[in-house]
C-alpha cells in the first residue's frame, strides 16, 4: 500500500539536547489543521537523545540518526534530503511553536504571487531581562534584505530579523540550494542572502502581528550563536561581500561584530570594526552610535533598557 506524502516536513536538528528537544516536538505535534511529518535529525552519537525520543509514540515522529557529528548546515540538509513533504519548516531545538504557525504559514504560501515564496512569522524572544516580539518591523519595499537585517535605525536590537525557527520554505527551493556545510555558523543567513537574488523567491511576513514561534535567548544556554566571536563574523562578511550591499556590510561589521566583541570585552575589535566598517563600507551615524553604545553602557542597564523599550512597545501596539 502506497503511503500518501505529507505536505509538510518538519525538521529539528539536535544533539545532546535531551532534555530541551521533547518540548519543540510537542509543539510541532501540536499544530492545528495541517498534515505533516517531523524529522528529528540526530547530528552525531547521542543514546540519551535516542531514548529520549523512542518514548514518543506518535507516527508522524521519523528519527534520522547520522553517524557522526556535521554541523547544523550538514544535519538540515540531511534532513532536506530524507523529508517527503511539499513545503520545509525549520525548527531550532530549544525553541517552541503556537500551535497555528503552520497553519498561517501554509495559507500564506498558498496565496502568493511568487513560485518560490519563503515564509516567515514574529516571535517571542525570550531571555533573562525581558520577553520582547520581534522583528520590531517588516521589510520595505525594495529593501534589500541584507539592508533590512543588519542596518539600524533604533538603538534596539530585534528592528529587522528572520529566525532559523521561523522559516516556510519550498522544498524544491532547499533540494536545489543547500545550505553550505562549510559554515559552522551563519549558514541561515548565507542561504537567505544567496537565494533571494532569484526573482522567483520573495520572502513573506504572515499577515498577522501576533509571534507563531517562541525564540529563547538565554545567554545561559549552550548554543553555537553563543560561541560565535567577531573575527569569524568579520572573515563571514568579507568572504560574502558580494551578497552585501555597502550599507549592509558595514551594519553587520557595527551591529553584529560590535555587539559580539563588545560581550566578550575584546577590545582588539574596538578600532579595527569601525575602521572597516568605514574603509569598505558604508555605515549610517545611527550604527556607529549604537556600536559605541555596546562598549560604553554597562550589559545589565543595557538589558533593562531594552525590556522597558519592550513593555512600552507592548503598550503601544495592544492600544493601537
Amino acid at each position: 500500500m502506497e503511503v500518501t506524502a505529507p505536505e509538510i516536513s518538519v525538521i529539528i536538528p539536535t544533539f545532546r539536547r535531551s532534555r530541551l528537544v521533547p518540548a519543540a516536538i510537542d509543539s510541532v505535534l501540536r499544530q492545528t489543521a495541517v498534515d505533516l511529518e517531523l524529522l528529528v535529525v540526530i547530528d552525531g552519537p547521542d543514546p540519551e537523545t535516542q531514548r529520549a525520543l523512542a518514548s514518543i509514540a506518535d507516527s508522524r515522529l521519523r528519527v534520522v540518526q547520522l553517524p557522526r557529528t556535521m554541523g547544523p548546515a550538514e544535519a538540515r540538509n540531511q534532513g532536506v534530503q530524507n523529508a517527503r513533504g511539499k513545503w520545509i519548516a525549520f525548527l531550532d531545538d530549544d525553541d517552541t511553536w503556537f500551535p497555528t504557525k503552520l497553519e498561517a504559514q501554509l495559507r500564506t504560501a498558498h496565496a502568493a504571487s511568487v513560485p518560490l515564496p519563503v515564509v516567515t512569522c514574529r516571535v517571542l524572544a525570550r531571555s533573562e531581562q525581558a520577553v520582547h516580539c520581534w522583528p520590531r518591523r517588516r521589510p520595505a519595499p525594495g529593501e534589500p534584505l541584507g539592508e533590512y537585517l543588519f542596518c539600524r535605525s533604533t538603538f534596539f536590537s530585534g528592528e529587522g530579523m528572520v529566525q532559523t525557527s521561523t522559516w516556510f520554505v519550498p522544498r524544491e527551493l532547499l533540494a536545489r540550494h543547500p545550505f553550505n556545510p562549510d559554515l559552522p555558523a551563519m549558514c541561515d543567513v548565507e542561504w537567505l542572502l544567496r537565494v533571494t537574488r532569484d526573482p522567483r523567491v520573495q520572502l513573506l511576513f504572515v499577515p498577522v502581528q501576533e509571534p507563531l514561534a517562541t525564540w529563547n535567548i538565554e545567554t545561559g544556554r549552550e548554543r553555537i550563536s553563543n560561541g560565535i566571536r567577531w573575527k569569524f563574523q568579520l572573515d563571514w562578511a568579507r568572504t560574502y561581500r558580494a551578497l552585501l550591499t555597502s550599507r549592509a556590510y558595514a551594519g553587520l561589521l557595527l551591529t553584529w561584530s560590535g555587539n559580539t566583541a563588545a560581550r566578550d570585552r575584546d577590545w582588539s575589535a574596538f578600532f579595527k570594526l569601525p575602521a572597516a566598517a568605514f574603509r569598505e563600507g558604508t555605515p549610517s551615524p545611527q550604527e556607529v552610535l549604537t556600536y559605541l553604545g555596546y562598549w560604553l553602557i554597562p550589559r545589565r542597564l543595557s538589558g533593562k533598557l531594552s525590556g522597558w523599550f519592550a513593555h512600552l512597545h507592548r503598550l503601544w501596539t495592544d492600544s493601537h
